[in-house]
């Protein structure tokens, strides 16, 4: 199911590829098209997904989902 509020933010949300990733992995809808499953490269990037968290707070409790796509979500 998608949350109402993720459609919100793909509309007006600050966005990278990181948080996109989350958005990604936790809807299964291809959100990152050729750049492929990234985690967050710096302060920005982390800023992005904190936001996305906050924007979607249904994604907090899945979090967790993220390890599976790298070593570097995983420690996150």
């Amino acid at each position: 199911m998608i949350p109402k509020n993720l459609n919100k933010w793909l509309k007006e949300g600050d966005r990278g590829i990181s948080s996109k990733t989350i958005a990604t992995k936790l809807t299964g809808i291809n959100l990152v098209g050729r750049w492929g499953l990234r985690h967050p490269l710096d302060p920005s990037d982390f800023g992005r997904c904190v936001a996305l968290l906050e924007a979607v707070p249904e994604f907090k409790a899945r979090l967790d989902e993220m390890k599976s796509v790298s070593l570097v979500w995983t420690a996150l």
